[in-house]
């Protein structure tokens, strides 16, 4: 606003009659998905497959900077409406292939078998694991559109004809 020759910022003539008080924190809010699933199949008496994946799905509104002493108040005072969101997807999946080596054959325990050397209780494992996130941040006025933030208008240039 100018007054004069003098500029005046709109926040100079708040009164306590523009502040809503309010006992939660306007704008603010969070929303957040997990899935978990898990397969297991025995392929064969020895072999095992396990399968796990997980999905994680944020959306979290809040003030920046937070609120209290430390916290922006301008921020959430006057611009609450516009406060960002940040968004999150998480993609994870493992395989785990275990197989057991050894065994007893003869579980009796034969005179045949007395001086053989047998491996028992023994295995290994193979794991494989993929991980994927995708984070961003926006407000709810400009979104992705990163040409919208902080321009004050449409900059258009005149056109000069040219004459040979």
């Amino acid at each position: 606003m100018k007054q004069g020759a003098t500029v005046i910022s709109s926040a100079e003539r708040l009164t306590q009659d523009s502040v809503d008080a309010y006992k939660y924190h306007p704008n603010n809010g969070s929303v957040a998905y997990d899935l978990t699933g898990k397969l297991d199949f025995r392929l064969t008496e020895k072999v095992d497959l396990s399968v796990t994946g997980t999905y994680r799905n944020v959306a979290n509104q809040f003030t920046p900077g937070g609120w209290g002493d430390s916290g922006n108040p301008s921020w959430s005072l006057l611009n609450s409406q516009n406060n960002p969101t940040d968004h999150g997807d998480r993609y994870r999946a493992i395989a785990r292939f275990r197989h057991r080596l050894g065994g007893n054959d003869d579980a009796a325990g034969s005179a045949a078998n007395a001086n053989k050397v047998s491996i028992s209780n023994a295995s290994y494992t193979l794991q494989f694991g993929f991980e994927r996130s995708n984070d961003h941040r926006s407000d709810p006025k400009h979104g992705d559109n990163l040409f919208d933030y902080g321009t004050s208008g449409v900059m258009t240039s005149p056109v000069r004809q040219h004459s040979a």
